[in-house]
């Protein structure tokens, strides 16, 4: 499958009107250039990047959580056991989104990788 560079550019100039304040001006530039394949290289290594900063910030409140919950059980009030369950709410929700956030992009940039490789390959 041949894919043109005017799908490419549409679908990033889409991408930049959705959400072009994520953008740094040197991905920007990137783009303008029509170096794609290092455009989404360097988008799958930020979502590496942000994808790890999100561990730590798992363990910090799976850490928070258990230590809340460890209060609730010495001195139990309603403070210590919402915010345990609270905590715990709240990692629950960054694993989520960020689990998806990761693997959208990052199949997303891989895909237009192998097509736009795949795009060369066959021109030469």
């Amino acid at each position: 499958m041949i894919i043109s560079q005017e799908i490419i550019k549409e679908f990033f100039e889409e991408e930049l009107n959705k959400t072009s304040t994520f953008f740094l001006y040197n991905d920007k530039k990137l783009l303008e250039q029509g170096k794609y394949v290092d455009f989404a290289r360097i988008q799958i290594r930020k979502a590496r990047k942000v994808f790890s900063l999100v561990l730590l910030n798992v363990c910090f409140f799976s850490a928070y959580g258990i230590i809340s919950l460890i209060e609730y059980g010495e001195n139990p009030n309603l403070f210590d056991l919402v915010l345990g369950l609270s905590a715990w709410g709240v990692l629950l929700v960054i694993l989520v989104y960020s689990a998806r956030e990761y693997y959208s992009t990052k199949s997303s940039m891989a895909m237009l990788v192998r097509l736009v490789e795949e795009q060369q390959n066959t021109q030469y």
